[in-house]
This record gives C-alpha cells, structure tokens and sequence, in this order.
C-alpha cells in the first residue's frame, strides 16, 4: 500500500532542431518578505533553525500559527512528502497529466505514495512525513480509497490537491474528501477553480500548467505535418472548430480525435503519451483554444515542447506564462489569425525563429522541474510568524508572509472572461425582473453547451421555482449530485443543491420529505442548509434559533445564494411557495418575515445607542 518513489535522474532535454536553451530568470514580483525560487534558498538547515528560533513548526489549519506544534522533527536534504490519492482506473492519458506534477514534486521532495485503504495514523508514525497531500476525486475515473484516522497528526502541514476543471461536477466529492480529511488549503491548475468557487479563493494557491520534459521534448522527427488538430471539436470549444475549419480548407490538417477517459479509449486507435508527442514533433503547427472559459491548458506549453509553433485562441493568461504573439507563438482569430499564418508560411526563416523561441521559453520555464509552487509555499509556511499568512503573487510570483489577513493565490491580471459566466449574468437579470421564462430559455442555451455548469443550473432551478414547477426544479437540483454519484461515486451532493432540493419539495407541499432530506447527509454543513432547516423547523411547528450565517468550517459550494439577508431569502422562498400553490406554507413563511422584520426594528436603537456611546 505505501511504496517510496525516489526522484529520477533527468538527463538535460537533447534538442537537434532547437539548441542553447538558457535558463528563463525568475521574477518576483511585490514588497516583503517572500520565499525565492527554490534554487536559491537558504539550506535546509538554516531553515530547520529559523523554525527553532519561532516555534512555527507545520500544522493542518489553514491559518498555521493557531496550529498545535507536536510534529517537530530533524529534516533531511529533502522533505518527506506523503500523497495519499485515490487511484486512477481510466485512460493512460489522466495518469501522464498527473504524473507530471509528481516528477515535479520529487524534485523538492522524497514522495511516498498510498493509493489504498490506510490508517493515517500508522502511516505518519511510520515514514515521518514533513508534508501530506491529499490528490482528491476530480474528472477522472478512480477508485475510492478509506482513510481511517484521518484527524490524526494535525501538526504536519496539509493541502489537497485538485487537478480537475475549475466548473467540474467532481469538486462537491472533492471538497467532500478534504472536509474528512481536515484540509482547507488547496493548489490546483491556474486560477481556475478560484474563479468558479470564489468563496474558497482565499484557500487556494496555484500550479502553472507543466509537462514531463522527457515526454513532450524534440525526437529529431521529421516536419511532415503543417498543421495538427487534437481533441474534440465541441460546441463549448467554438475557436478551435472554426479555426481548424479554415486551415483545413488553405493547408493540410491532420485531425487527431480526443484518446478518451475511459481504459478503452472509444476512439480505437487514438495518440497519448509519446505517440503524441511524437506527432507534435512532426508538425510545423499544433492549434490549441480556451475553451469558453478562456483558461490557459496543457496544451499551451506541451505544443511549443515538442518543437511545433503554438497557434493559440486569445487567452489572457498566456502573458503570464511568457507567451508573446508573433515572437513564441501565434495568437488570433479568424481572418487575421489566417494571415498572420499565411506570412509565416512565407518566411521560413521567421517561422523557424518563431518555433525556436516558443521550445526555449517552454523548456527553460515551464518544464516539470521549474514547477517549485508547492515547495517554496512549504518553505515559507515553515517560516512563518505569529499572525502571519501567505499570498502568492500571481501563478509564478514569490509566496510572501504578510499579517494583514490576505490569503491565497492572488491575480497578476483581471479576472478572465467567460461566455458561461456572462450569459449566466445576463439571465440572471431577467430573473430579478421577474421575466422567469426568458431567463428559463437563455439558461437552458448555457446548459445545452455545457451541462454540467452549476451556477446556471442552479438560478435555472429558482427560475422554475417562481414559475411553479417544483417538481422541474428538483430534478434540476439533484441532476449533477446524480451524475456525479454514478460516474464518480461522490459520497455527498452539494450543500447549497441539496438545501435548494429540499425547497423544492417544500414547493410540492411535501414537508415530511423535506425535513427526512435534511438528515440524510449530517455532516453537510452550509448557511442556506442552516437556513432550510430553520424554516422547516418552523413549519413543524417548533423554535429552532435563528440560523447562523457562514462559519469557516462550512462545506464549500459551488453555487451560491442569490439573497444574501435572511429578510430577501425569505421573501424569495414565500413567492415561490405562492407561485406552486403552497398557501398555507408561504402564509408561515410571510409571518416569518414579519418577525424578522420587527426584531431588526427593535434591534436598531440599541445598535445606534451603542454606536453613539
């Protein structure tokens, strides 16, 4: 169940078309004290001292100092990581995304790996380790492992690690696992699941997008492709459909359908793994879009690796990782993109200036070995004092210790984008104009490109909810636990879908189901849940307290309340009772907002005699 693996010996990246690769300096942005590249850090010994002299040792809790210091130990010439990860079951090509991160690790670390049923407990009192990492469910098919005692050695730091989508129907099972686990920091891929799970930003640091440099590197083949289109073409992926359109019908283009997620690939004969790089290698172009999230991915860097010229959908993230339209790569849309391609085609010598550019910049910055994140956030947590916490200047800024509350990874640039999101938005109006119908229609465009995006299911289920449909809407509101449930085995739905399924079934008039609901998953916690079973408490007739607001142990959702008082949520649910027929139930609810209403009343004197005194 546990088997060490010690670092490889990587032999320098050998390069026929491409040589004098020199390394990319580091840039550390901001003010303070900040932890350097790995390269040029202190020895460990010196750090082991500095944690002596504080008595800042590792914990468990996001906010480190408040942690209990038993764990404090003598290190080695390299930390002991332990990856405790359920283990993948699907396609060859998950397995080799993952395991460029884990090449990463063992640079800095000596990684053990437990990928089956253990106790935390024994595990730590056998290998000792300065840091555990927990690799949750994300999209990709897996089995699931039981970790017993998982609470035990709160003293040794913990972080999980998600490598899924940032709108992924899989972070309710994640953020499941890592409640269980007693972990509330995170590193993930880009800013990505900050931007769809923001209540949980200040949790998150961030991993760039790397690749395996002993993978995705120059094979000496030969330039016999111009152009090369891997993955599916899919609505949510417009760029790639149109562009790879367009040079199919100027240029010879090989399309390479997507290898799949499962053991047997649908695709029968499909590349992964060094058949696909080794056919990046062959071609003199490789095209590569956002999605409609417009996130930098894999592809990014894996293209330029393997020596073919990046020609990229507009992505603001790409100037963060150094990409430069016309100098490493090719960015643009349509017509112009078609001519910025024509021109190189006729000048050789630029394109090939071009191709050069775009392997240096990948394997001098953005190889598995340059991917440090996790160890220089290790080093400063470890050097932390009383009161401090760290932020993370943008994806390859410095990690620095500051005392003003500040958490997390934080942006070097606007937040990106997104059609999903802007669509959602704009239904979202209809709906506080009461025009339910039109906002139905526009979330159901958003759902038909990519159905497993909460928020616009989410507002899609109280859209149904004022337009009387109850039943609809709770099958709207269980949909993506549902699949999650059958294709991942996520243990536990969503806290905020769940408390909106309840409602739901409050909306058909049946309040045994929605109080039994309740209890069916205890360990959720969430506002709106506390919410829902205040008014539910109501309804049956007893005096539950007044529902406290969010807590930091709350579940982390994926959705979120439209209504942010107690008041307006209240008023909410009474429409939509009214509108499903509930009379009787949104005659309680009204009286209910009358209460809360009084006892604001007679709680703003005291407030104002309070803040006069």
């Amino acid at each position: 169940a546990v088997s060490p693996q010690s670092e490889r010996s990587t032999p320098p990246t050998t390069n026929a078309l491409y040589s004098g690769t020199r390394a990319f300096p580091f840039f550390s942005p901001g003010v303070g004290r900040m932890c350097a590249p790995f390269s040029s850090l202190l020895p460990m010994q010196a750090k082991v001292e500095r944690v002596r002299q504080t008595g800042i040792v590792g914990a468990g809790a996001w906010i480190p100092h408040t942690a209990p210091r038993t764990e404090r130990r003598e290190m080695p010439s390299k930390p002991v990581m332990l990856l405790v990860r359920h283990p993948l079951t699907g396609a060859e090509l998950q397995r080799l995304w993952e395991e460029a991160y884990c090449k990463a690790f063992r640079f800095h670390f000596d990684v053990v790996v437990v990928e089956d049923d253990c106790d935390l407990d024994a595990v730590c009192d056998r290998i000792k380790p300065d840091l555990i990492a927990f690799r949750g469910p994300y999209s990709a098919l897996h089995r699931r492992i039981v970790v017993s005692n998982p609470l035990s050695h709160t003293g040794i730091p913990r972080i999980g690690l998600y490598f899924g989508d940032g709108f992924c129907m899989t972070r309710p099972a994640f953020f499941h696992d890592m409640d269980s686990w007693g972990v509330d920091t995170y590193f993930t891929q880009t800013f990505y699941l900050a931007e769809h799970t923001p209540s949980i930003a200040q949790r998150i640091f961030v991993l760039p997008q790397t690749f395996d440099e002993d993978l995705f590197r120059d094979y000496g083949e030969p330039k016999t492709v111009p152009f090369i289109v891997f993955g599916e073409v899919a609505p949510w992926r417009p760029w790639r459909g149109e562009t790879a359109q367009a040079l199919a019908k100027r240029y010879p283009t090989m399309f390479c359908p997507h290898p799949g997620y499962s053991a047997a690939p649908s695709a029968g004969i499909a590349w992964s793994g060094e058949a696909y790089a080794r056919a990046l290698n062959r071609s003199l172009f490789s095209i590569c879009d956002g999605s409609i999230f417009n996130c930098v991915l894999r592809k990014h860097v894996e293209i330029p690796a393997c020596g073919a010229i990046l020609v990229s959908q507009p992505v603001d993230g790409l100037k963060e990782y150094g990409f430069a339209d016309m100098e490493n790569c090719v960015i643009g849309e349509g017509p112009d993109l078609m001519a910025k391609i024509a021109g190189l085609i006729g000048e050789p010598k630029r394109l090939q200036d071009i191709a050069r550019a775009g392997f240096e910049l990948a394997h001098s910055r953005h190889a598995a070995r340059h991917c440090d994140q996790l160890y220089r956030w290790f080093v400063a947590r470890r050097l932390l004092r009383p009161g401090e916490t760290i932020v993370q200047h943008g994806t390859f800024g410095a990690f620095e210790a500051v005392s003003d509350g500040r958490s997390g990874a934080i942006r070097s640039m606007p937040v990106q984008w997104s059609e999903p999101a802007a669509m959602v938005a704009d239904a979202l109006g209809n709906y506080r104009s009461g025009a339910f119908g039109i906002c139905q229609k526009k979330l159901n465009r958003v759902l038909e490109t990519k159905v497993e995006y909460a928020p616009a299911r989410h507002l899609l289920v109280r859209a149904l909810l004022m337009s009387g449909r109850p039943q609809d809407a709770g099958q709207h509101a269980l949909y993506l636990f549902n699949v999650a449930r059958k294709i991942y085995r996520a243990p536990e739905p969503d806290p905020v879908e769940w408390a909106w399924w309840c409602i739901a079934e409050l909306c058909r008039g049946d309040l045994a189901a929605a109080s039994a609901a309740l209890r069916n998953f205890p360990a959720l916690r969430h506002s709106e849940l506390r919410r829902v079973a205040w008014l539910i408490g109501k309804l049956e007739g007893a005096s539950p307290p007044r529902p406290q607001g969010a807590k930091r142990d709350d579940r982390p959702s994926v959705s979120v309340s439209l209504e942010p008082s107690l008041i307006s949520w209240l008023n909410e649910i009474c429409a939509m009772l009214r509108a499903s027929g509930q009379q009787l139930f949104a005659q309680a609810a009204s009286a209910l907002v009358r209460e809360e209403q009084l006892a604001e009343l007679a709680s703003a004197p005291l407030a104002v005699a309070a803040r006069d005194f």
